[in-house]
């Protein structure tokens, strides 16, 4: 049902609202070539390799007990270079807390950061085999591989990426295998430093993982299995996951299971989640998720509900909006009603 975009097919295939155009919006002859702009997929500068494109997002929330709140959530710049057909350099800069009011009193304020969500370098010796150094996206289930505003159905995200960090500096082997008609994709990495973490981030020294997938011919399902082991503080924690999509015609229905043990901060004993996606007209998309999520140390129990729509009246523009309860109050968790309008540059 979906083309996958420059951003998720950086990181791998992920189930996602976001289209591309294949259509130009210019084309301008140049020197170096035809410099090539089409939405969705960003400026294509001649024959030199480079595409420059991103996502910029504006954000309307009401929390729970919480005044109305409109924000410039961010704006992601989207850099990939390929110098040589078997090298490729990507970046993702987000500069992000741009503008944030408060529509009941008017107060706003604007405290603009600077960050490399992705920044590095790959070189594919096949389909098999590929070497990537840098700062990614740890390959823990479907919803990290690509979690950026675009790419996901709803406008929360998942408790479960609480259990691990979000992303990982050092080196990373992946490949594919074409067993019969289906796909074997595997991952193996790890951090060895860390590079540019937010200010809100306390991430693991060190860290190893793996990651195996398998899907059917033409994508109509697949199963992954992860696994990472990660150190702070000289103390190790360690994440084991399960996760499967099916998709038939205009419904696509997707889990993921996490069980975290050993003495990471704040850990997640077990987490999962089922989520479920329709096409109810040309699109026009209903959306449902249900959680559970068992912490650790005695606390209690936490199910939690988001039910919402997204709508696309362009192929890189994406309106959502969510609504996300539970069943008991927690500091932690987001309760209330949140949308969002994403495009695609």
């Amino acid at each position: 049902m979906w083309i996958a975009s420059d951003a998720e097919a950086a990181e791998g295939q992920s189930t996602a609202p976001a289209e591309v155009a294949e259509e130009s919006l210019f084309s301008v002859d140049t020197g170096i070539g035809p410099l090539v702009y089409r939405p969705g997929r960003g400026l294509q500068v001649g024959r030199t390799g480079l595409n420059i494109g991103g996502f910029a997002t504006l954000e309307l929330q009401k929390e729970r007990g919480e005044d109305w709140q409109l924000s410039v959530d961010g704006i992601n710049f989207l850099v990939l270079l390929q110098p040589i057909q078997p090298l490729r350099l990507f970046m993702e800069l987000e500069v992000g807390n741009l503008f944030q009011v408060d529509l009941d009193d008017g107060e706003h304020e604007s405290d603009p950061t600077a960050n490399f969500q992705r920044l590095y370098a790959e070189y594919g010796l096949s389909d098999a085999l590929n070497l990537r150094f840098g700062k990614f996206q740890t390959p823990v289930g479907e919803w990290n591989l690509v979690p950026a505003e675009p790419f996901t159905w709803t406008t929360t995200e998942p408790l479960e990426l609480e259990a691990f960090d979000e992303h990982q500096t050092g080196p990373m082997l992946y490949g594919s295998f074409f067993p019969g008609d289906g796909t074997l994709s595997y991952w193996l990495y790890g951090q060895i430093q860390d590079f540019d973490s937010e200010s809100d981030e306390d991430p693991a020294d060190h860290s190893a993982g793996a990651r195996l997938e398998y899907s059917s011919a033409g994508d109509a399902w697949s199963v992954g299995s992860s696994f990472l082991a990660a150190t702070r503080d000289d103390r190790w924690g360690y994440v084991g996951g399960l996760d499967a999509v099916w998709r038939r015609g205009p419904f696509e229905l997707s889990s993921e299971f996490l069980h975290t043990w050993g003495p990471l901060d704040n850990p997640v004993r077990w987490d999962v989640f089922v989520q479920g996606v329709v096409e109810v007209f040309p699109s026009w998309f209903l959306v449902g998720r249900y959680e559970h999520n068992a912490p650790s140390g005695g606390g209690a129990d936490l199910d939690l509900g988001d039910v919402g729509v997204v709508w696309k009246p362009r192929p890189y523009v994406i309106f959502k909006a969510t609504y996300r309860f539970a069943d008991h109050r927690s500091e932690d968790v987001f309760e209330g009603f949140k949308s969002s309008l994403a495009v695609i540059f």
